[in-house]
């Protein structure tokens, strides 16, 4: 990319809900070999976005909550809790 087309980029990533962490992830394939024919691509098409890792102890507690909502739940609209238990 020139820094034209870089300034662009993040000008318009800046717009978007889930913005990408860098270029290459936006990057078709077919536009990096164009780019790599003239010298100027110097990642990986598509490259994934690395995602923070979850504790065990954080899942442990999204199943405690999700436990504890589904009893809510059963409870609201009158169904026996184990039945609930059983479901998940």
């Amino acid at each position: 990319m020139t820094p034209d087309e870089l300034a662009g980029w993040h000008a318009l990533n800046a717009m978007v809900n889930q913005p990408a962490t860098t270029p290459c992830f936006d990057c078709p394939l077919a536009w990096a070999e164009a780019m790599r024919a003239v010298g100027r691509c110097n990642g990986v098409p598509g490259e994934p976005v690395r995602l923070p890792k979850v504790s065990l102890g954080r899942l442990a507690s999204n199943r405690l909550a999700a436990r504890r909502w589904r009893a809510r739940q059963s409870r609201r609209l009158g169904v026996d809790p184990s039945y609930a238990e059983a479901v998940q």
